[in-house]
């Protein structure tokens, strides 16, 4: 969802709604792999086949670019749900499985409990690691004049719109330098364009021109009919550079979270090939019972 706000670009509903897909795609890979387990009787086999799926869709989720379709970001998910599906069921199957039955109570608690703790840490981990790269791009963001130094501000309003955001900052800035032209305050002209994300260039030309007409009513107007245009013009133009630097920092920031999750999810992978397949419990009870029989 985060990067279907900040990079595609939909609404947090439309985000929200992506992920059905995903959870889809886990449902049908959980319910299959389940029937392929009661058929065949092997699960070590699809708890690596659904590994491979899920290196596969993370993998591409890793490749996605800023200019990515929205279709494209699903069919991924899709992918992954495939592939992270057969892990819910059969990894908690092979424990239940592989111990007495008298605590099979015990070891799906524990395996849960691990679950939720590797989950905690991993997302601890991650956030830092989004956290990280999005300041850091931001930090290094390409922007005209003083709007370089307010991309990460501007950047963290994360789904908000940033373009009126800009628009409406850069309107502040413009009613302000309105006001000091028609009051013909030049101190408060050169004070409220120092601070004015406009380039230096552009500010010492406002401020050379303001105060040429200071003093005439219909000259300061047509001034600031021209001012007005221009700052307008700057407003869309730094809101272009910021939504895209904004869309670049989040794609680079998630799409390497996916990256090193591949990494995850290959020593996970790994680890499988040690579970031991052992035949399948036939019945529920313990071992006295089995005794008497």
């Amino acid at each position: 969802p985060l990067f279907m706000v900040n990079v595609v670009g939909v609404s947090a509903t439309s985000a929200g709604v992506s992920i059905i897909p995903l959870s889809l795609g886990l449902v049908f890979g959980a319910i299959l792999s389940g029937q392929l387990v009661s058929k065949f009787g092997h699960y070590r086999r699809l708890m690596l086949s659904g590994g491979v799926i899920m290196a596969l869709g993370v993998y591409l989720l890793s490749s996605m670019s800023a200019d990515i379709p929205y279709w494209q970001v699903t069919l991924y998910m899709v992918v992954c749900g495939l592939g992270i599906g057969p892990s819910l069921p059969l990894y908690t199957l092979a424990i239940q499985n592989a111990v007495d039955v008298r605590k099979i109570g015990q070891a799906t608690s524990a395996s849960q409990f691990f679950r939720q703790v590797g989950g905690v840490v991993v997302a601890a981990i991650m956030g830092t690691v989004l956290a990280t790269t999005l300041a850091t791009s931001f930090a290094g963001a390409n922007l005209p004049g003083g709007a370089s130094g307010s991309a990460e501000r501007l950047g963290s309003t994360g789904g908000a719109d940033i373009t009126q955001t800009i628009q409406n900052e850069f309107d502040r800035e413009y009613q302000a330098v309105a006001q000091a032209v028609r009051q013909g305050d030049a101190q408060a002209l050169s004070t409220t364009l120092a601070q004015s994300p406009l380039p230096q260039e552009a500010r010492a030309g406002i401020e050379q021109g303001a105060r040429q007409v200071m003093g005439n009513a219909q000259a300061t107007q047509g001034f600031l009919n021209r001012l007005e245009t221009t700052f307008d013009e700057q407003a869309a133009q730094v809101s272009a550079q910021v939504s895209g630097a904004t869309k670049q920092a989040f794609a680079d920031a998630i799409t390497k979270i996916y990256f090193y999750t591949l990494f995850i999810v290959i020593i996970a992978w790994v680890a499988t090939l040690f579970i031991p397949e052992l035949t399948l419990r036939q019945s529920n009870a313990g071992p006295e019972a089995v005794a008497a029989d």
